[in-house]
């Protein structure tokens, strides 16, 4: 008897795999022992309907790095405006967005971390996905509801929406 999944040999009717841990189907009248120039052929393909959570994985990434990199950019670009301009601002001036940078890197930290568990193909990536949607929900609504904002608001939920069904629907396929 071997793996469906990973082709390992298993004990007879082993309900789990012992190497990948994928809980294991028979089909009726199935042979328990392989006939000659059978050879063992994993039942599914983990990549198959894959493709565009990849995309969107990779395209969460990109993202990601270029808001941290913009977040960081702009922390530098404030304390040299602080350093320099600091002499001729009225006093008691306050600074409107002093955490926007700071925010910046956050969010750009949680979108490589949820591209990571999404290319990974973790299970926290569907929580992740609903933390960056819900966090950047929140942010549309404290900036003023800006209808650039709310449109790439309501596509990042779409996408979260179809990830967390594509997710789902491969995992059951695999298990």
């Amino acid at each position: 008897m071997y793996c469906n999944y990973c082709g390992s040999r298993l004990l007879d009717l082993a309900l789990f795999c012992h190497n990948c841990g994928k809980r294991q189907l028979y089909i009726i009248g199935q042979s328990a022992v392989p006939t000659q120039g059978q050879t063992a052929s994993p039942a599914r393909s983990p990549d198959k309907g894959y493709k565009w959570p990849t995309v969107y994985g990779w395209f969460l990434l990109i993202l990601g790095i270029s808001l941290v990199c913009m977040g960081v950019w702009r922390l530098h670009e404030r304390s040299i405006e602080n350093a320099t301009f600091s002499k001729y601002r009225p006093p008691g001036y306050v600074d409107p967005f002093p955490l926007l940078p700071a925010a910046t890197v956050f969010q750009g930290f949680l979108w490589i971390s949820t591209s990571v568990g999404v290319l990974k193909r973790k299970s926290f990536a569907i929580e992740l996905v609903w933390v960056m949607v819900i966090l950047q929900g929140v942010g549309v609504v404290l900036g003023g509801i800006v209808p650039l904002q709310l449109l790439i608001w309501l596509a990042f939920t779409a996408a979260a929406v179809w990830f967390s069904k594509k997710r789902r629907f491969l995992s059951r396929a695999l298990e």
